[in-house]
């Protein structure tokens, strides 16, 4: 059926580009199910998420929440402050983010440099 609706290029091989062509898209592998008459093949659409990296996790906060301090970002994501810190410092050095006012009353601020 597929062949001949030009889905694929030859006998035995739509399944494979299928495949492929999710791969390349970012998308989950499909997945198979079979029951005794059929074969289900079902395509997700959502593309597979990525882990982020400490320090996009502590500018999405940020993001979030301009006042947010270090201490709820190392509870929030289960770190320690010295790592927060030490990403902050980082952060800071590249000119990515920069801290408003007081330790007290201040703010985060993001730049737009290279991350």
């Amino acid at each position: 059926m597929f062949y001949k609706a030009g889905f694929v290029e030859s006998w035995g091989r739509g399944t494979n580009n299928i495949v492929e062509e999710c791969v390349k898209m970012g998308l989950p592998e499909p997945e198979y199910k079979y029951t005794f008459s059929s074969v289900q093949v079902i395509i997700r659409k959502t593309p597979l998420k990525t882990p982020l990296k400490t320090k996009e996790q502590i500018l999405e906060l940020i993001k979030s929440d301009k006042n947010i301090t270090i201490t709820q970002m190392a509870d929030i994501l289960g770190k320690s402050r010295d790592t927060i810190n030490e990403h902050i410092a980082n952060l800071k050095k590249k000119g990515v983010l920069q801290r408003m006012g007081s330790r007290k009353s201040g703010y985060w601020k993001t730049n737009k440099a290279k991350r």
